[in-house]
């Protein structure tokens, strides 16, 4: 619900200004300031719980803990009641307060009692100390870079760019990762010297030393199987915490299972019809989910708005990579930002079905490893037959699966999965990066090797893809335009319960997320169950080849490429030429961002300029 930013240190006149104005659209109800020797804290507010009172930053009664935050605390008003018990004097009813005065009375033990999705920078005057926290799963974002001993940290990297000395570089071992998976794991991101805060981390920074460690651990799987029963209380409970009092909301909705559940509750605490938003694009062939959302939304009662996505022309795609401050990699968010865009305009907040597909196994790639070792020795000459069908159209999935057979380490085969470019071709496209190979990434942040290749590859994308690409990607392009999201699914105790049950028992083999769905059956009409998944994936393989295709060769023309240094001109046109849609993508995002954050404005500018021009853009 807020943009934060701020710095260690002595005052530096007009920084935090610079800083804090960048991040404004993420709170456009207002802004405030706290400054004094050794620490310069300010916010950005998008105002929704205490809006006539809950500005930022607040601190305790003494006035030597202040704290500045972004996202919510569900449970802030039972920790209100237990510390004015204790004998803490409130002055407003905001989240922002209770986290102040728990830190107060609880110091790093506070972290653990709340429940919501949240970044947070807390100044200890007393210790001279700046604690940073994420919470567990990422929701939020926090960045920070360390420079001449002194931190500074905001909910995005632009923000830090206002900083004198930081530059945007590209860092050479996140740029492989990017390559790999379409984002960047762990403290890195592809800006050199620019760090993110890891989800369930916090960092203490005192006397110009920095420690970051964990706050959170996900816990290991047991043998108690989660049940239909608990998943249906667990997940009501969870979005009746999510619905604020003081301001409108509504659900992004699509024709599945995940959002329709959210749907369904929601429909039950909602004063008159639920508002309900669906985005969609006339390209045939293309998977378009309006028909079935629509559906829903009618016997939900759902007051319903559907917006019909048109092609983004140049400008549009520049301004949404400004606001993910990374590569517009996944597509999808093209959607999602014109979608937040409407939805602004009748709600302040909207729920999500975003970790549904990580907590119950929803992707369809989790099939081919655990079939490889099912299959075991069977599995070399299927994969040989296999190997001779064609990798699109109705038997691609089959060719998928000849190629898991045929690698034979589980971690490998996961990491083919999940790899835009496999070694050999990071290798030549990118010289200039760190290489590392796909299957040891992936691998080290699996989990332990003890669990099933299922409950890993689903911990790798609950804890990886998920905050490193869903959910920062539902953040961006919500607040770009001072709307809020919220997720569900990833509530604290849904999550934890979860997680400790075996993988198998929360995902089918044949039908996907069998747990979830036999959950949520009584809320849905029956014909949402029998809707085969389908990834929301923009048509971008279409307009590469003609609304983007000027685009596309003005950012990877090789006289270009040959300036720049960052890929190799023969291997890109390889790509160009021979790669799949979300490989040819995966570079022109890259070359956006560059353009964008990197190259200089008028260099930019001139690459540009082919793709800007009305003639080419009818190629």
């Amino acid at each position: 619900m807020c943009g934060i930013a701020g710095y260690t240190g002595a005052q530096r006149p007009g920084l935090l200004s610079a800083m804090i104005e960048r991040v404004a659209h993420r709170g456009p109800d207002g802004e405030g300031r706290h400054e004094e020797p050794g620490i310069s804290l300010a916010a950005r507010r998008l105002a929704i719980v205490d809006r006539a009172e809950g500005s930022q930053p607040r601190s305790d009664e003494s006035g030597t803990c202040w704290v500045v935050q972004n996202g919510e605390v569900y449970n802030h008003r039972a920790l209100a009641t237990q510390l004015t018990a204790s004998g803490h004097r409130f002055a407003t009813r905001s989240d922002t307060e209770a986290i102040v005065h728990l830190w107060e009375e609880k110091g790093p033990a506070a972290l653990s009692m709340l429940e919501g999705m949240f970044a947070i920078a807390l100044w200890d005057r007393a210790g001279g100390t700046l604690t940073l926290v994420r919470d567990r799963l990422g929701e939020k974002p926090l960045y920070y870079t360390i420079r001449n001993g002194e931190l500074y940290f905001a909910s995005e990297v632009k923000s830090l760019l206002a900083v004198p000395g930081v530059e945007a570089a590209v860092d050479p071992a996140a740029l492989d990762e990017y390559l790999t998976l379409q984002y960047v794991t762990g403290e890195r991101t592809l800006f050199r010297g620019i760090s993110k805060l890891p989800p369930g981390h916090r960092l203490t920074f005192h006397r110009g030393s920095a420690r970051v460690e964990r706050w959170w651990t996900p816990p290991p799987v047991s043998a108690r199987e989660l049940t239909a029963v608990e998943v249906r209380e667990l997940l009501s409970q969870s979005v009746a915490a999510r619905l604020p009092d003081e301001v409108p909301w509504g659900c992004f909705l699509s024709s599945g299972v995940d959002s329709g559940a959210v749907a369904a509750v929601m429909a039950r605490h909602a004063a008159g019809r639920l508002r309900t938003f669906t985005v969609g694009y006339d390209v045939p062939g293309a998977v378009d989910e309006r028909r079935g959302a629509a559906e829903l939304a009618q016997a939900l009662s759902a007051e319903h708005s559907e917006l019909v996505l048109a092609v983004p022309g140049v400008a549009d795609l520049l301004e949404m990579t400004w606001h993910l401050d990374q590569p517009l990699a996944n597509a999808a968010t093209l959607a999602l930002f014109e979608l937040s865009r409407v939805a602004r305009r009748s709600v302040t907040v909207v729920l999500t079905g975003e970790g549904a597909d990580e907590l119950f196994g929803g992707y369809g790639k989790y099939t081919y490893p655990r079939l490889a070792m099912k299959l075991g020795a069977a599995g070399a000459p299927l994969a040989r037959v296999l190997a001779r069908l064609p990798s699109r159209g109705r038997v691609a999935h089959l060719a998928k699966l000849g190629k898991v057979l045929a690698i034979p380490d589980a971690d490998a085969q996961f990491a083919s999965l999940n790899s835009v470019f496999d070694d050999a071709a990071r290798a030549a496209l990118a010289p200039g990066a760190e290489h590392r190979p796909a299957a040891q990434r992936v691998g080290d942040r699996c989990g332990a090797a003890t669990s099933s290749i299922l409950d890993r590859m689903m911990r790798f994308d609950l804890l990886g893809y998920l905050p490193e690409d869903n959910l920062m990607k539902v953040d961006r392009a919500t607040m770009a335009h001072g709307l809020e999201a919220r997720a569900p699914y990833l509530d604290r105790e849904l999550v934890e319960r979860a997680l400790a049950s075996p993988a198998e028992s929360r995902a089918g083999w044949v039908n996907p997320k069998s747990l979830l769905r036999e959950a949520v059956r009584p809320w849905l009409p029956a014909r949402v169950f029998s809707r085969r998944k389908q990834a929301f994936e923009l048509p971008v393989g279409t307009w590469l080849a003609r609304e983007w295709a000027a685009l596309t060769d003005a950012v990877l023309a090789p006289a270009y490429l040959a300036r720049q240094r960052v890929f190799a001109s023969d291997a890109a046109a390889r790509v160009r030429h021979e790669g799949t849609p979300r490989q040819l993508w995966t570079l022109v995002a890259f070359q956006l961002w560059y353009l964008r954050f990197v190259e200089e404005r008028a260099a930019a500018d001139a690459v540009l300029a082919p793709a800007l021009d009305p003639a080419r853009g009818a190629h």
